[in-house]
């Protein structure tokens, strides 16, 4: 057998002659390697779930219409217009506003920071992309109308027939029936989505004549810059077109600056663990060599160089090391589920367990 050989054969004899302070070693590693493997498991799973969602919800759209600017928002009439352009096939009018939906107990529905919106109601043979899909009754059709998303249901107790409030900010409290329960892909824990018939919702959120958005499919064969730059020609002042790859990244660059911000301070909680575990490290190793002096300097003796010792060292460390980083990122993806869990059980607005993996 090789010195090398004989060398790492004493090596690892003698880390596994001291196990109790091989494993302080690995744990140190571990909980250093495992809060930052968890902090970037964590949020780049939620970013990329995010993403998701906000691009689902783009899906089939060629061109997306938004207001800039304090202007009161589009003129609803420019559907009219748009609809006569060659090339579109289908115009959307969004408009939404914040609500509380009261429960059956006559208390507000909490949605934990997710969003709780009042909506228009767009039948799925208008809707461009997957429409939302009625579970139980109908669509809203009159004022006193609105169809609910399945997951505030189930939270607020309501079914269909049901008469509850629904609380808006112009317009103060609304006696409603509840006439339809719907789901939706492209759902979040928490979230609490109120559909009223198109022209109620008009006149809830907007003042009756604009709205704050707009999505426009394309006839197949027509790319989104060709509908883009047809729809430039006729757009308000006050309105910017977008094809939906820019819209969708414009997205993307919101939320990764929103989680990055919230990455640092998991990282931060990382660095504290790292530079405890590096001096738990220093000091475990610093003992483990002074009580392996009369080791170290038999192995002198019997004409091991100093090269040699270090290479032994070393063995120990990478051992420890790897061991350590493997537990570090199996423990990272056990934190970053526990804290998904976490949040999802206090609903704080994080995407419904479905659409969730953790991306390692």
């Amino acid at each position: 057998m090789s010195s090398g050989g004989v060398l790492t054969k004493v090596a690892l004899r003698g880390i596994f002659a001291h196990k109790v302070r091989l494993v302080l070693s690995i744990v140190a590693v571990t909980l250093g390697a495992g809060f930052v493997a968890g902090s970037y498991t964590f949020t780049d799973t939620l970013k990329a779930t995010f993403n998701t969602i906000f691009s689902d919800s783009l899906k089939g759209v060629a061109v997306h219409i938004e207001s800039k600017g304090a202007n009161g928002g589009i003129p609803a009439s420019l559907a009219t217009t748009l609809h006569d352009i060659d090339g579109v096939d289908k115009v959307v009018s969004s408009v939404e506003g914040d609500v509380v939906l009261v429960g059956s107990n006559n208390k507000p529905v909490q949605s934990g920071g997710a969003p709780s919106i009042g909506m228009a109601w767009t039948p799925a043979d208008q809707t461009i992309g997957d429409p939302a899909t009625l579970e139980a009754g109908t669509a809203p059709t009159g004022d006193d109308q609105i169809a609910i998303n399945d997951k505030a249901a189930t939270k607020a107790k309501l079914h269909v027939g049901d008469h509850t409030k629904v609380v808006t900010r112009s317009n103060g409290i609304l006696n409603v029936t509840v006439s339809g329960i719907y789901s939706v892909d492209t759902d979040t824990g928490g979230f609490v989505g109120v559909f009223f018939e198109q022209s109620r919702a008009l006149k809830l959120f907007s003042d009756g004549t604009h709205v704050f958005s707009m999505d426009i499919s394309a006839k197949p064969g027509v790319s989104q810059s060709a509908l883009k730059d047809r729809i430039d020609r006729v757009l308000p002042v006050g309105a910017e077109a977008k094809t939906a790859d820019k819209a969708r990244d414009d997205i993307k660059t919101e939320v990764d600056t929103v989680f990055s911000i919230f990455n640092y301070i998991l990282l931060a909680f990382a660095g504290i663990s790292l530079v405890v575990g590096m001096f738990i490290i220093y000091n475990t190793f610093s003992m483990l060599m002074a009580q392996r002096l009369r080791e170290l300097a038999l192995l002198r003796a019997i004409g091991t160089t100093r090269r040699q010792v270090r290479w032994m060292v070393l063995i120990e460390s990478m051992l420890v090391g790897l061991l350590g980083g493997a537990l570090g990122l199996a423990v990272g993806a056990g934190l970053a589920t526990a804290l998904y869990k976490l949040m999802d059980t206090l609903d704080f607005g994080v995407p419904s367990r479905s659409r969730v993996s953790i991306n390692l």
